[in-house]
């Protein structure tokens, strides 16, 4: 399992001698004088993994952190830098993802992910703006490639208005 220290703290010797302390997925190993912290990840593997790069397995099952797009990594190769194919940025290659063959960064990957969303919602105020305006930007201005559903109140507001869109390819084979 991944463990990831959060942070450290001092306890007097009696209360720390080698207790397991648990609340969720949080838990606490007291150890001689000290306490650490640490999390558990929901996301760990159970089994030692091997490497998508270099083939390398772990020594401790959960210990390679999981790189969208590629999997599971080890740290020296998760460091090596790769260069976005979108922006030309360099990043980490843990922090970033591969999508369609592609190298992105994550600002590129959630730009790239936003494309395939079915349903988007684009929210208007009312106080900025006049009603008259929003309803003419939310029906005539609306995201490319995505037909307009609704324009409705916002949940529990009394100033802002939603135009709700969705995919002018899934909107034809609903009503079809």
């Amino acid at each position: 399992m991944l463990w990831l220290s959060l942070f450290e703290r001092c306890f007097s010797p009696e209360e720390a001698r080698g207790w397991w302390l648990s609340r969720g997925s949080i838990w606490v190993k007291l150890k001689s004088n000290r306490a650490r912290v640490v999390i558990l990840l929901q996301h760990a593997s159970k089994t030692p993994a091997k490497c998508a790069i270099c083939g390398s397995i772990e020594a401790r099952a959960g210990t390679f952190p999981m790189v969208v797009g590629v999997g599971r990594v080890c740290l020296n190769d998760g460091m090596k830098k790769v260069k976005c194919e979108v922006c030309g940025n360099e990043v980490k290659l843990l922090t970033s993802s591969h999508l369609q063959g592609k190298t992105l960064c994550l600002s590129d990957y959630l730009k790239e992910v936003e494309k395939y969303r079915q349903h988007l919602v684009v929210g208007f105020d009312e106080d900025t703006e006049p009603l008259d305006l929003i309803l003419r930007k939310a029906s005539k201005g609306g995201p490319e490639g995505y037909t307009l559903l609704a324009i409705r109140r916002g949940r529990n507001s009394t100033h802002v208005w939603e135009a709700e869109y969705e995919k002018t390819e899934v909107f034809q084979m609903r009503c079809s």
